[in-house]
């Protein structure tokens, strides 16, 4: 389940069913649990999105994408849902793996930058969000590659391609 929050005038609401068909791709290809899971994406200015990454990472600019997991799982590792009982949200029996902020703004620069959609800068920055939320990472260059290369067939496999 994906939860959106945004207060961002020129967010393109159809991107929601992209964002959802990306984590639901995602979890089918990483053979994790689809239920009981959730995220929450907040769609965020550059200006809150600078003062985050200032006050979370000590990193003084904005930044495309950060994300905050709430569990250890590690790269490859299931989910175990019963490991985390006393996190369930009782409301909707589920487990929320992570937050994840996106900046409409560098975005939107990005997707021309690298000349391709918005929906497909958006939906990988969505999808690297979930990925480090589920262990992944990219400071090891071995790590890098496995996650570059999970990116690329996920995407592909929703037809969310570069143009």
């Amino acid at each position: 389940m994906l939860n959106v929050y945004s207060k961002i005038r020129t967010f393109d609401d159809s991107i929601i069913k992209d964002l959802n068909e990306v984590l639901n791709t995602t979890f089918k290809v990483l053979g994790q649990p689809t239920e009981n899971v959730k995220y929450n994406l907040y769609v965020v200015s550059k200006n809150f999105i600078h003062e985050l990454n200032l006050s979370e990472r000590g990193v003084d600019r904005a930044t495309d994408v950060l994300s905050f997991p709430y569990t250890d799982i590690k790269a490859g590792e299931m989910i175990d849902i019963s490991k985390y009982s006393t996190d369930i949200d009782y409301v909707d029996n589920s487990l929320l793996l992570g937050e994840i902020f996106i900046c409409n703004e560098v975005a939107k620069r990005q997707a021309v930058k690298y000349n391709h959609s918005f929906k497909r800068e958006f939906c990988f920055l969505f999808l690297h969000g979930v990925l480090h939320c589920l262990g992944y990472d990219h400071i090891e260059e071995s790590d890098r590659v496995i996650m570059e290369d999970m990116q690329n067939k996920i995407l592909n496999k929703c037809k969310i391609t570069r143009d």
